[in-house]
């Protein structure tokens, strides 16, 4: 099991035996209440950042990874999204993959590859904490959502030739790397 303490001292619930290859999430925020909380300022340092948390599949048949366009910046990543109120890790996976490759593509999660974090807007204090897993594609067929384009499946040859959103290039270096070991 995975988890995520931000900003607070709780400690963090741990599954062990069978149950222990699915990924829960748990964010901790001292003094923080409801579905739709304000942060409190005053616990909050000059310096904390806030961060969203997405998920994202690093989804391979053999030695090719699936990569999606994006609609508006034509910039390629990886499929995924951001958690949901309510949700726990391994659902907010599974629905994002639905929503983003279709229903009838076939993915088997595995377990968290690569974290990293990213700045979609540099103008902006707006932060994404990823958590990528490392998918098996089983077949299926793939059915794009409106927030995509075109998707593709690569090789490590191709990676650099090819217009990632900022960080996604090297996350997927790092995967290719690893697989090779």
């Amino acid at each position: 099991m995975v988890g995520i303490a931000l900003g607070g001292s709780s400690p963090l619930p741990r599954t062990t035996g069978a149950a222990s290859s699915t990924v829960e999430h748990r964010v901790y925020i001292a003094g923080v209440t409801g579905s739709n909380p304000v942060l409190p300022t005053k616990t909050m340092g000059k310096n904390d950042q806030i961060f969203y948390v997405g998920l994202k599949a690093f989804i391979a048949d053999k030695e090719k990874l699936l990569i999606v366009q994006d609609q508006e910046s034509e910039q390629w990543e990886l499929p995924g999204g951001k958690i949901q109120t309510g949700e726990n890790t391994s659902y907010a996976l599974q629905r994002e993959l639905k929503e983003e490759i279709g229903e009838i593509a076939q993915v088997k999660p595995g377990p968290v590859f690569y974290v990293w974090t990213r700045q979609p807007y540099p103008e902006q204090n707006f932060y994404l904490f990823l958590v990528g897993f490392q998918c098996t594609w089983n077949g299926g067929e793939i059915s794009l959502s409106p927030e995509h384009k075109n998707f593709r499946w690569i090789t490590k040859e191709e990676v650099d030739g090819i217009d990632f959103e900022n960080t996604y290039k090297d996350a997927i270096k790092q995967y290719f790397q690893t697989i090779e070991k």
